[in-house]
């Protein structure tokens, strides 16, 4: 519930993307952690290419390039999702993930309620493949 434009207060920076209204939640380990992800060709500055299309960094630099270049796809997350050591290994041998390639179209182009169903699209998966009573989840 935090919106996007109290990220730059401290900053003394103006949020002027009306396409980032607020922060999403990565996850459960270090909320007050900030991560930006953006798309593009290549990183603006301060973040890492983690696949094609797909930039990630957490500095103040890159929140304000990414509010200074609008055309450029971008997302803000709060915290992250960690797993123990072997916990993700485990996790996948028991099939509770999907595996699939990045598409930088289902991050920054897909409505949020839509990126599941467009995920199994992309990975040429019904939801009738899915044991949900095995891990699964939704």
């Amino acid at each position: 519930d935090l919106p996007a434009a109290q990220l730059g207060e401290p900053f003394s920076m103006s949020w002027e993307r009306p396409d980032i209204s607020f922060v999403r939640y990565g996850g459960p380990c270090e909320r007050g952690r900030i991560w930006l992800i953006h798309g593009g060709d290549r990183p603006l500055r301060d973040a890492v290419t983690i696949a094609p299309g797909v930039h990630l960094g957490s500095s103040q630099n890159l929140l304000s390039d990414i509010n200074d270049q609008r055309n450029i796809p971008a997302m803000i997350f709060s915290g992250y999702a960690g797993w123990a050591p072997g916990q993700l290994e485990r996790e996948m041998q028991d099939k509770s993930w999907l595996a699939g390639e990045v598409a930088p179209e289902l991050i920054f182009s897909t409505p949020h309620d839509e990126v599941w169903e467009h995920a199994l699209k992309l990975s040429e998966m019904s939801p009738s493949h899915i044991n949900a009573g095995h891990g699964a989840s939704a």
